[in-house]
């Protein structure tokens, strides 16, 4: 027993190949070239079942079904074939469902540990941030102490070098007072060569008078 199906516009039954049916959401079916006229000319469902709502080709179904015919005992096996693929689809559904809950969890679970790892070296990077910051700070009052110690000795080189300045020019000006001491110490070194002398002198001339005194006594 089998019926085919047929069009609701022009009534004419359809064919798999030569006049195929499309059924649309309301489940109406009508032909190929029928429902592609009313899409075109904007037009709703022609049995007014979905208010006046215009028709899209994204609305269309293919209608599958066969010619051949089939008895009743034939439809049911078609059923129960049915009925068990349909089974089987909702274990392996299931099964599909319970292997990505188990991947799912053990996803969680790794996530879960790379959390707590990334908490741990966050941690530790704080804690190395922190010293890093100590020690920068401690830097900061190094350098700022050496510019202060640097500044200081910038002045006691300044001060050192105007003391030189000083010191040469007193240097200089003790050479000149040398100079002319020197030439003081040589003019009496001279006149007391000379005294020297005329003493030496008048010693030699007294004792060449002595003997001729003595000679006139006699």
């Amino acid at each position: 027993m089998f019926s085919i199906p047929s069009c609701a516009v022009c009534y004419q039954q359809v064919h798999p190949v030569k006049w195929p049916a499309k059924r649309i959401v309301c489940g109406h079916t009508f032909c190929t070239e029928c429902l592609t006229k009313l899409i075109l000319r904007k037009q709703p469902c022609p049995l007014k079942c979905r208010s006046g709502t215009l028709l899209h080709f994204r609305d269309t179904r293919t209608v599958p079904f066969s010619i051949v015919p089939t008895t009743e005992r034939d439809d049911r096996a078609a059923v129960a074939h049915v009925i068990k693929a349909v089974a089987d689809e909702l274990q392996h559904l299931e099964l599909s469902a319970e292997e990505k809950a188990r991947r799912l969890n053990t996803l969680g679970r790794r996530v879960a540990n790379q959390l707590s790892t990334l908490a741990r070296f966050a941690s530790g990077y704080r804690d190395r941030l922190a010293d890093h910051k100590n020690e920068l700070m401690k830097f900061w009052d190094a350098e700022r102490h050496l510019q202060v110690e640097v500044g200081h000795e910038k002045t006691l080189l300044e001060e050192l070098t105007a003391a030189q300045h000083k010191l040469l020019k007193a240097s200089r000006n003790c050479g000149s007072a040398s100079a002319d001491s020197c030439e003081a110490l040589d003019l009496l070194t001279d006149l007391s060569c000379d005294i020297r002398g005329v003493k030496r002198s008048r010693e030699g001339f007294s004792e060449h008078e002595r003997p001729s005194k003595r000679r006139r006594i006699a």
